[in-house]
C-alpha cells in the first residue's frame, strides 16, 4: 500500500485517475542518478555528482557507443525499457543539404535485459525528416516524414500511423510526448508561433498558447514533478500548466537556450562550453552560476540527459499491454486506448476500447481514499 501523502506532494492536487502514477519508486536500472551526454559522434554515461563537480574528469565516464559514419543530433532514453534512441545524420552530408535522419537503438545498460533484446546497436528507421519524441511507457516513437507526423511502436516499425499533417505554410519547431497524461505538444511557426496540444493519436488538437514576440518556441519539456510544460523562447525559459495557463518566465538571460534539463527544482543547460544551473524556486540572479567548464577538446558535450525516475515515473503502467489491437495501440486516457490502422492496410480493425484493469485500479484508489 502506498503513502497517499507522497501522491499529494508530487502532484500538488489529488487526481484519482493519474496522480498515483507520480510516486517516486527508485527502481532505476542504475543505483544512482546518472547523466547521458554526447558530443558529435560519441555517447557516454557518468555519475551525476561527477558531472556537476567543478573538478569533472571525463576520463571517469564510460563510453557507450561511438559512431564512425554518423553525427548525433538528439537522444532519447527509457529507464523502463533500458534503451537509448539516437537520432543521427550522415557526417558526410553537405552543410546546406537537407538532412535525412537515421534512428538507432542501443542498450543503456548491457548487463540488464531490454525490450528489444539488443546486445548492440540496431537501426530502427533508416531515413526520416526528423525524430520528434519517444513515449517511454508505451514504446511509441514519433517521427516526421514529408511534413506528416507519424507514430509507430518500437517493436513494429513497419506499422506506421499518420497523426497529422503540418500545413504548407507552417514549420514544426518542437515536439514532446507526455505519456503519463497521454498528450502530445508541438510548437509551430506560421504567421505566428503557437503551442498545440492533442491526444496521442492526434485527435482533439487545441492551440493552448500563442507567442507574440516573434521568437520561435523551442525545447518543449515536461516537468512531471510539478505537472508543467516548459519551453525556450530565445533567452527565456517559460513554464505553464498543461492548458497553457499560469504562464511564468523562469529564466531570462539574453542568449538562446536550445536544450535544458530539470532535476530537483534546478534547470541545467550548456552555454559557451560551460554547464550552468538555475534554481527555479528562487528568482534572484545569483542563483544562475557556472558549475563547471566543459571544454575538453573533442570530448566536449553538446547536450545531456539526466537519468532519474522522477524524470520518468517508471511505475506507470502500459495502457496498451493487454490490448486486443490487430496492428497498433495508442493510449487515450488512463482507462482507454485506440486501435488504429495504417493506410491501405487490410484485415485491420480500428476501434476505441476500455482497459478494465485501470478502471478497477481507479475504483480501488477511490475506495481507499474515501473509506
Amino acid at each position: 500500500m502506498f503513502n497517499l501523502n507522497n501522491t499529494v506532494n508530487r502532484g500538488k492536487k489529488i487526481n484519482l485517475y493519474i496522480n498515483y502514477y507520480f510516486l517516486n519508486i527508485k527502481a532505476n536500472i542504475y543505483k544512482e542518478v546518472m547523466v547521458l551526454y554526447w558530443n558529435k559522434n560519441e555517447v557516454s554515461i557518468l555519475n551525476f555528482n561527477s558531472f556537476i563537480n567543478t573538478e569533472i574528469k571525463f576520463s571517469n565516464a564510460m563510453t557507450l557507443f561511438t559512431f564512425k559514419e554518423y553525427f548525433i543530433s538528439l537522444l532519447y532514453f527509457s529507464i523502463k525499457s533500458n534503451l537509448i534512441l539516437l537520432s543521427t545524420y550522415d557526417k558526410y552530408q553537405e552543410i546546406d543539404e537537407k538532412k535525412n535522419y537515421t534512428l538507432f537503438a542501443i542498450p543503456m545498460n548491457t548487463t540488464k535485459s531490454n525490450i528489444l533484446g539488443l546486445k548492440e546497436s540496431t537501426i530502427l528507421i533508416d531515413k526520416c525528416d526528423s525524430v520528434l519524441g519517444y513515449d517511454w511507457i508505451h514504446n511509441l516513437i514519433y517521427i516526421s516524414i514529408s511534413k506528416t507526423i507519424v507514430v509507430f511502436n518500437i517493436n513494429r516499425t513497419d506499422i506506421q500511423y499518420n497523426i497529422t499533417t503540418i500545413g504548407e505554410q507552417a514549420n514544426l519547431i518542437s515536439f514532446v510526448v507526455n505519456p503519463v497524461d497521454n498528450k502530445i505538444f508541438r510548437s509551430e511557426t506560421r504567421w505566428k508561433q503557437t503551442i498545440i496540444k492533442a491526444n496521442q493519436d492526434g485527435s482533439n488538437p487545441l492551440v493552448i498558447y500563442e507567442e507574440k514576440s516573434g521568437y520561435d518556441i523551442n525545447s518543449l519539456t515536461i516537468d512531471y514533478y510539478t505537472q508543467q510544460l516548459l519551453w525556450g523562447r530565445y533567452g527565456d525559459i517559460i513554464s505553464s500548466d498543461f492548458f497553457g495557463e499560469k504562464i511564468k518566465v523562469l529564466i531570462s538571460i539574453g542568449y538562446p537556450i536550445f536544450s535544458f534539463n530539470l532535476f530537483e527544482r534546478n534547470i541545467y543547460y550548456i552555454h559557451d562550453k560551460q554547464l550552468m544551473r538555475f534554481t527555479i524556486d528562487k528568482e534572484k540572479s545569483e542563483n544562475k552560476k557556472s558549475l563547471v567548464k566543459l571544454s575538453t577538446g573533442d570530448l566536449t558535450p553538446i547536450a545531456f540527459k539526466i537519468i532519474d525516475s522522477i524524470q520518468q515515473p517508471i511505475n506507470t503502467t502500459n495502457r496498451c499491454l493487454k490490448s486486443d489491437c490487430t496492428h497498433l495501440c495508442i493510449p487515450l486516457s488512463i482507462s482507454q486506448y485506440r486501435c488504429v490502422c495504417p493506410q491501405n492496410q487490410n484485415n485491420c480493425i480500428e476501434k476505441v476500447s476500455f482497459n478494465s484493469l485501470h478502471i478497477m485500479m481507479s475504483l480501488c484508489l477511490y475506495i481507499y481514499i474515501f473509506q
